[in-house]
């Protein structure tokens, strides 16, 4: 018994596999509207928050330093993250499980970076502030001037 397969190269064997991935596409596990929905606004919420906190680190009091570079870039990363994830979700054919996963793992990556981008922050700022560094830093204004004088 022989079967009807086409030969690999050929015009109507690539245009049998084209069809049948309109086919494929139909069977795959989706998402539903509600987890669509869900999806949508809590990658806004997450993006609003980022984009507040790169706001207010950039209006931080102090003089600009290079070492400052580090945490914008981790910032700015996880926003850019951010935004390309909140795209991929309002993108209408975005229903598939798998591509929706992906939105979602591309977001938490945002927000980890997010969370490295808090941790430098930190870790500059207690080494500018340990004992020995900057000693001259902080001159103390005419209000701290007068509060010593009072005592």
């Amino acid at each position: 018994m022989e079967t009807n397969r086409l030969p690999e190269g050929s015009d109507r064997a690539e245009a049998s596999n084209e069809s049948s991935k309109p086919n494929q596409q139909l069977t795959e596990a989706r998402i539903s509207d509600t987890e669509r929905s869900g999806s949508i606004t809590a990658l806004g919420v997450l993006l609003g928050f980022s984009i507040t906190i790169l706001g207010d680190w950039s209006n931080r009091p102090g003089k600009w330093e290079p070492v400052g570079a580090i945490p914008l870039f981790l910032y700015g990363s996880s926003v850019a993250l951010q935004v390309v994830a909140l795209y991929r979700a309002l993108q209408v054919p975005r229903e598939i499980q798998e591509d929706h996963r992906r939105t979602i793992n591309l977001a938490v990556i945002g927000l980890v970076v997010m969370f490295v981008g808090f941790l430098s922050t930190i870790v500059i700022d207690v080494l500018e502030e340990a004992p020995g560094q900057h000693a001259n830093r902080h001159q103390p204004s005419s209000i701290d001037v007068r509060a010593r004088s009072r005592l």
